[in-house]
């Protein structure tokens, strides 16, 4: 596996790598993406590629309730170490100066992966989405794990296999 994804780095995925861990913080253009990197492996290389992305739950009883957590974790948010964290990793990368520049906020709620905020139907609908734009898989993250985790197994997951996304 490799997140590169400047153009050498998506090479070097498509030549050497059976998984590329896409960064993108959007599911809008997300298709295009996906199959981009894949068409890239098999033109290129003659190789089958799996693409895989980092989504960040965050899921609440209701849209209002998920969106204002959202809200909390950027009040608490330690925008400096952030900066400093993004710049640390983008020296001398073309991966992520586009994200720093735009996306701030998400690296603060996502981790710069896609931000999956809502009900559990509408988390469902989005990774249902992720799916349909070719992404063979997700990492997720939670703020709290312990909690969130069991949560988005007992509400999302049952919404995911009912609609034959493999969970």
């Amino acid at each position: 596996m490799n997140a590169g994804t400047s153009p050498a780095g998506l090479d070097f995925t498509a030549r050497h790598c059976d998984f590329s861990l896409a960064s993108r913080n959007e599911i809008e253009g997300s298709t295009e993406y996906v199959a981009g990197i894949k068409s890239l492996a098999r033109e290129r290389h003659g190789r089958d590629l799996k693409v895989l992305n980092v989504a960040h739950i965050i899921c609440a009883d209701t849209e209002k309730a998920a969106w204002r957590r959202r809200e909390q974790i950027l009040e608490h948010g330690d925008f400096e170490g952030a900066e400093k964290f993004l710049s640390y990793i983008a020296t001398g990368s073309q991966s992520y100066e586009e994200t720093l520049k735009h996306y701030r906020e998400y690296f603060i709620t996502s981790g710069g992966g896609i931000p999956l905020i809502g009900t559990p139907e509408q988390v469902a609908e989005q990774m249902i989405a992720l799916s349909d734009a070719g992404f063979d898989g997700l990492a997720l993250g939670f703020f709290d794990y312990y909690d969130e985790l069991g949560a988005f197994g007992e509400t999302v997951l049952p919404l995911l296999r009912e609609a034959g996304v493999h969970a």
